[in-house]
């Protein structure tokens, strides 16, 4: 007489419907921070999932080393990567702040004006939108809608009124009413 062995199912077995109950919560959890991923990068999902196609359009979807290095996870991280590359790019170039604009329109008004001419005409702006207070070392203004502040020193005045003209006689020169191209940052 033999026996027969009875087939253990999950349901009857606690250590198997644990296992279960785990596995589900993790790939739900993958899933879940797939989607954050998708959500926060759309540009590098739609990048990713277009280089997965054409990959596996290839007839590179059967080759599980080749696959696995072009998942759309890591081919979204490749993606991130290099557009973090071009953000380093873009934030290295020079971006003016409120008192360089305020100079930069000093000099479209009048574009012969000169240092001493620029103090004067700053010192009509104090108290206005831009320009807090002028003291005899430094310019403070105002940044970020009333939120914060900033200075510089008066001695740089000269400085900031040569940049202010170099880049309003790059936009002259050019014909262009947008900025000059920025000086590429060093590497």
């Amino acid at each position: 007489m033999t026996m027969k062995k009875k087939a253990i199912t999950p349901e009857k077995n606690p250590l198997l419907v644990e296992i279960n109950r785990r596995n589900k919560m993790f790939w739900e959890d993958k899933a879940n921070e797939f989607i954050e991923l998708c959500e926060k990068y759309p540009h590098d999902a739609r990048e990713a999932a277009t280089l997965v196609e054409k990959l596996m359009k290839a007839g590179h979807g059967n080759d599980q080393d080749f696959t696995k290095e072009t998942s759309l996870e890591s081919a979204m991280q490749n993606a991130k990567k290099l557009r973090a590359k071009d953000n380093a790019k873009r934030a290295c170039q020079p971006r003016p702040d409120p008192l360089q604009l305020l100079i930069q329109k000093a000099v479209l008004e009048n574009p012969s004006i000169r240092a001493n001419g620029l103090l004067t005409w700053l010192k009509e702006q104090e108290r206005g939108e831009v320009i807090d207070e002028i003291t005899s070392d430094e310019i403070y203004w105002i940044v970020d809608n009333g939120r914060g502040g900033s200075s510089a020193p008066i001695s740089g005045l000269k400085d900031r009124l040569s940049r202010a003209k170099k880049t309003l006689k790059v936009i002259t020169d050019s014909g262009r009413s947008k900025s000059p191209t920025p000086i590429e940052c060093e590497k």
